[in-house]
């Protein structure tokens, strides 16, 4: 299993963050509240510029440019009543994020997997507290040495499932979710090692945390799950610079199944995009080294992480 596997760079935040009409006042300048709601109002949508008493929360927005032609009093640049547009957030439902679908791809010295999942707001809002549906399928494959069986070598696969329900918390300027639920792990080794914990199907109960921030230049985010079926804990840090479009730092992460223990130090960078214009989309590179506790012969490892040396991956996640 890999190390990065409930790492869902899933676009939860909202599109734009919404701007009081005092606030989107000040920034024009010499522009009273009142004149920047009446222009909104004869622009003819729907919402409205939202005051600082109506943000108890962020919603999802959608942007509309206004064009102010509002005086600014000449200036240094002897030029009066420049045409000056400006972005206002407003009010809106029709781009509210539902559904958030994720897959990736992950390898290591002699292991790779590849996952998908998706996670589904049961409120129909990823912007709102509320409760989170999520699914996550892995499949992978892995080798290592072990001189007692015969060939000297054993092929693992390893098939992953999990179904979980959350709840998530939104604040101004970070998110977490809480999750609970069912995991199943199968484990096929060829030929059988008798000698590995790590091997045949286990049922459990699984619990899951994610927290990260947004909106702010530094990024935090932490994810990690713990699961009865082979005792298997995941654990994952990263820490880096938002430059809102790009993310991008280093990172660490934790791995143990039944005995074996493997980490990880390296880095990551996230790219923001509109994959269509109501399609959030998120793409994450990340490599590094990965050190391996109870390493094996020829650098090889008991468990599906693989064995010490280079790591890297991508995950991508499209949120509607």
């Amino acid at each position: 299993m890999t190390l990065t596997v409930n790492r869902v760079v899933l676009s939860k935040k909202p599109c734009a963050e919404g701007l009081s009409a005092s606030r989107i006042a000040g920034r024009l300048g010499s522009v009273s509240r009142n004149a920047v709601t009446g222009k909104v109002d004869r622009l003819g949508y729907s919402g409205h510029a939202t005051t600082s008493r109506m943000r108890t929360r962020r919603p999802l927005m959608h942007v509309v440019t206004v064009v102010a032609a509002m005086a600014l009093g000449g200036g240094a640049w002897g030029q009066s009543a420049p045409l000056i547009t400006d972005e206002i957030a407003v009010s809106g439902n029709s781009d509210r994020q539902r559904v958030v679908l994720f897959s990736g791809a992950d390898w290591a010295q002699d292991a790779r997997s590849f996952y998908s999942g998706a996670l589904v707001a049961l409120n129909g809002d990823f912007s709102r507290d509320g409760f989170v549906f999520r699914t996550l399928g892995v499949i992978g494959d892995y080798r290592y040495a072990n001189s007692d069986v015969l060939g000297g070598t054993v092929d693992g696969n390893e098939y992953l499932f999990d179904i979980m329900v959350g709840y998530q918390r939104t604040g101004r300027n970070m998110t977490g979710t809480v999750y609970i639920g069912f995991d199943y792990q199968q484990q096929d080794l060829s030929p059988d090692d008798p000698d590995n914990d790590i091997r045949g199907t286990e049922t459990g109960f699984k619990v899951a945390a994610d927290l990260e921030t947004h909106d702010i230049p530094l990024f935090v985010g932490l994810y990690a799950d713990y699961s009865t079926a082979f005792n298997t804990y995941n654990a994952l840090l990263r820490v880096g610079y938002d430059m809102k479009r790009v993310v991008f730092g280093p990172e660490g992460a934790f791995n143990r199944i039944e005995s074996d223990d493997t980490a990880r130090l390296g880095g990551f960078a996230t790219f923001r995009f509109q994959l269509t214009p109501t399609t959030p989309t998120e793409l994450t590179l990340y490599g590094g080294h990965q050190f391996v506790e109870d390493d094996g012969v020829s650098g090889g490892a008991t468990s599906p992480a693989g064995g010490e040396g280079a790591y890297g991956g991508l995950s991508m996640s499209l949120s509607f």
